[in-house]
């Protein structure tokens, strides 16, 4: 292995993004950040600035490229534990390329009727007894060349997270996803559990799946696999957890917390009015019963 790039597209100073470059300096790591000014133009416009990025900064074929988010993500890891670690999972698993792996397929995609649904059960036959068997776009690395044709590739499809879990379903060997969050931990906004994939057996809230500590340096720890990844990736606009673990880094660091905004996603309105409006109609239809109840 040779050296180690961060790429991020990073259009705007914000507070995350300065969260993001100062851990970064603190622990070592050389990075870039793309298209800083300019407007986001979705997900195809983000695959193309990556491999932009890849292309001029990165000359040689050795080099370990993380491509990732900056915005709900940092890392948590000295750069050289960081590369100690993608080399174990790659002699592990065989593949140059690895991608962070979640519980439920999120994407942005308009899927045909039974697509999606067929899609989840050959995850499950492909990757049985996996929790977090489904790609996430927010972190991906791997060797320069590799990962470029990967990219490549992808530019076909409007929603790159969706791109990738097509393209593991059409080559599961094309790329390795970090099923155990040995390096990439995608932590999803604590949710009720009502709001969790059905599919899930295991439906609970996200909090009993990780241990946020300080604990030994690890600062945080997936309860089912027992490892302790290099780099948290959260849910945009939730920063509650965020915040939890930016707050345990060092000092020198000068982490700001960022507030939530939970209602900026639009499901979270939808689901409060359902919920809101279900109960409204069983109170009224509790009300006819008792009013027309035949007395004794």
């Amino acid at each position: 292995m040779d050296h180690l790039i961060v790429l991020t597209v990073s259009t705007d100073q914000t507070d995350a993004s300065d969260n993001f470059e100062k851990i970064l300096q603190y622990y070592g790591y050389d990075y870039h950040l793309l298209a800083r000014g300019e407007k986001f133009m979705k997900w195809q416009w983000r695959t193309q600035k990556y491999i932009d990025g890849i292309e001029k900064y990165s000359l040689s074929s050795l080099d370990i490229i993380v491509l990732c988010d900056s915005n709900d993500l940092f890392f948590v890891d000295h750069v050289q534990n960081l590369k100690n670690k993608i080399e174990k999972v790659m002699k592990k698993t065989g593949k140059d390329i690895i991608v962070g792996g979640e519980a439920m397929v999120f994407s942005s995609h308009k899927w045909k009727s039974g697509e999606k649904r067929n899609a989840i059960k050959i995850m499950n036959k492909l990757c049985p007894n996996r929790r977090s068997k489904f790609p996430n776009g927010g972190c991906i690395l791997g060797k320069r060349d590799q990962l470029l044709q990967l990219l490549r590739d992808n530019l076909v499809h409007v929603d790159d997270q969706n791109g990738y879990l097509r393209l593991f379903i059409q080559n599961p060997n094309r790329f390795t996803i970090d099923f155990d969050s040995e390096i990439i931990g995608n932590v999803p906004k604590l949710i009720p559990i009502f709001m969790h994939h059905w599919g899930d057996n295991m439906i609970k809230l996200e909090k009993n799946y990780w241990d946020f500590s300080d604990r030994e340096g690890y600062h945080a720890i997936n309860k089912i696999s027992k490892s302790s990844p290099s780099i948290l990736h959260f849910s945009g606009n939730y920063y509650e957890i965020y915040n939890q673990v930016g707050n345990l880094l060092p000092k020198k660091i000068n982490f700001k917390n960022i507030p939530s905004k939970p209602l900026n996603d639009p499901v979270t309105p939808v689901i409060i009015v359902f919920v809101t409006i279900l109960i409204i109609i069983i109170v009224i239809l509790l009300v006819i019963f008792f009013i027309f109840k035949p007395r004794k």
